[in-house]
């Protein structure tokens, strides 16, 4: 196979393994292709082309209609189409990986996606995500309500991040309230996401309080905004 070739093939593996990181896909390589698995099936091939472009297969007819890309429909029912850069490919691959796996967990159990944010899953998840700062993770209940809690860093309000996992109730929607020190990373620093509230805090030279708002409709898609910012403040941390 041309050198060209596997050179871009091993250098798109590594842009996906890092832009993919925390979402619970496998990827392999043969030739001058790419899979990407999510338990076990097949969500997507990635041909690399002699070209310089790439052809994103087996895509279902379902994303087929929301990508904005042109798709042809392959013999097999499903659909490919083609991008001009590896840029492109990892931005189309992660949203493709996103769509297909909150799409195929809608049955609400405890090992998906789609159960409650007070679920096994989204422990999992973010414990493997914060492991290597993360002193405590566990369940919490307060006035009745479970939670999920993590203390990463420091044990006093400057020095330490905490991450809160909350379940919607009768008043408040389900959220992810993060409280991060000073010490760790100062607020100036940060890039905050749309949609994200800055909330008061008592003693703000200390440490502040942001809130992430998690969609019903959306929680994989939510919950990963909110772990590519736990992501970038553990970068910024160093």
């Amino acid at each position: 196979m041309d050198k060209n070739i596997i050179k871009r093939r091993d250098y798109l593996m590594e842009w996906l393994k890092a832009s993919l990181k925390g979402i619970p896909v496998s990827l392999s390589a043969d030739d001058n292709v790419i899979n990407v698995n999510f338990q076990e099936l097949l969500i997507c091939g990635i041909e690399i082309e002699d070209d310089d472009s790439y052809m994103i297969y087996n895509a279902s007819s379902e994303w087929a209609d929301k990508t904005t890309y042109h798709c042809e429909e392959a013999e097999d029912g499903t659909w490919f189409y083609y991008l001009e850069s590896a840029e492109e490919c990892v931005d189309e691959s992660k949203r493709l990986v996103l769509f297909e796996a909150h799409k195929g967990n809608k049955p609400k159990n405890d090992a998906s996606e789609s159960a409650s944010l007070v679920s096994n899953y989204w422990l999992e998840k973010t414990r493997e995500i914060v492991k290597d700062v993360a002193h405590q993770g566990e369940f919490i209940n307060d006035n009745g309500v479970k939670r999920i809690l993590f203390e990463c860093y420091g044990y006093k309000p400057h020095d330490r991040m905490r991450i809160y996992i909350n379940p919607s109730s009768p008043r408040t929607p389900q959220r992810v309230s993060i409280w991060i020190g000073t010490s760790v990373v100062r607020k100036e620093r940060m890039t905050l996401p749309a949609g994200v509230q800055d909330k008061k805090v008592r003693y703000p030279e200390k440490e502040c309080n942001l809130v992430f708002y998690i969609s019903e409709d959306k929680t994989a898609e939510d919950m990963e905004k909110v772990y590519e910012f736990v992501r970038e403040i553990m970068r910024l941390k160093g």
